[in-house]
């Protein structure tokens, strides 16, 4: 077994990769898992009125409220997440880089 034939193979730099896929796929996982809750406001008056008329309260709801405004992921996990992924354009650049150089003679 010689040095090169080990180095031909490869082996940190696909350990390398397949670490930062884990480590993608886990903070993603966590991310993703973070709950959106939606702000909504509803007209009293339309709504009293619409139920008056004896519309269902899913249908009148959906009349007379509306979203205000959406409280999500918080915005520096966002930017964490942004980082992390793109991160992966440098270490696949660094994985198909690695290697020993073969020159043409």
């Amino acid at each position: 077994m010689t040095t090169a034939w080990i180095d031909s193979l490869r082996i940190f730099p696909r350990v390398v990769l397949v670490l930062y896929m884990i480590a993608v796929g886990t903070s993603l996982d966590w991310y993703l898992s973070f709950d959106i809750v939606y702000k909504t406001e509803c007209d009293a008056n339309t709504l009293t009125a619409l139920l008056d008329r004896k519309i269902g309260l899913e249908e009148a709801e959906r009349i007379s409220c509306t979203i205000t405004d959406a409280v999500g992921r918080p915005a520096g996990y966002t930017a964490l997440m942004s980082v992390l992924i793109g991160a992966g354009a440098g270490i696949f650049g660094l994985y198909v880089n690695s290697g020993s150089r073969k020159e043409d003679k």
